[in-house]
């Protein structure tokens, strides 16, 4: 008689069982059940542009974001370089001109980053640094 599986009770048989198409239906239902509740991680890194507004294109909404930038730093006062950006939660920033912005931000099609070199004394805003590289950890 078969025995199971301990995660997802997949049938395991012994070379005298008998065994029915319908049991191999079933595990396969079980294994695309949990492989399709699965996350896929997606790296990547960009160099700064400079621009106050800029998207990373990935060709999906990201579930989350994390970004660094090339120190692996999110932030240093008073800068900010990155953090973690979930949907409709995004990473926000403040600028002495211009109050709290978001700093990154999930998109339809990937995440938003922004840059502002602030007037009142430094930048502040720093996840498009022109020159400066980010690295991002996505999940999707």
């Amino acid at each position: 008689m078969a025995s199971y599986t301990q995660h997802y009770q997949l049938h395991q048989w012994e070379p005298e069982d008998h065994f029915l198409r319908t049991d191999f239906n079933t595990d396969f239902q079980k294994i695309d059940a949990a492989l399709g509740g699965t996350c896929t991680l997606v790296t990547g890194s960009y160099v700064g542009d400079g621009v106050e507004e800029r998207e990373v294109s990935l060709g999906f909404a990201p579930t989350a974001v994390l970004l660094y930038n090339e120190w692996g730093q999110t932030y240093k006062s008073p800068s900010y370089y990155g953090g973690l950006a979930l949907p409709g939660q995004p990473v926000k920033a403040t600028s002495y001109d211009t109050g709290d912005v978001e700093l990154v931000a999930i998109t339809e099609d990937g995440f938003q980053v922004r840059h502002h070199d602030s007037t009142g004394g430094g930048g502040y805003v720093n996840a498009n640094v022109s020159g400066m590289g980010y690295c991002y950890l996505v999940f999707r």
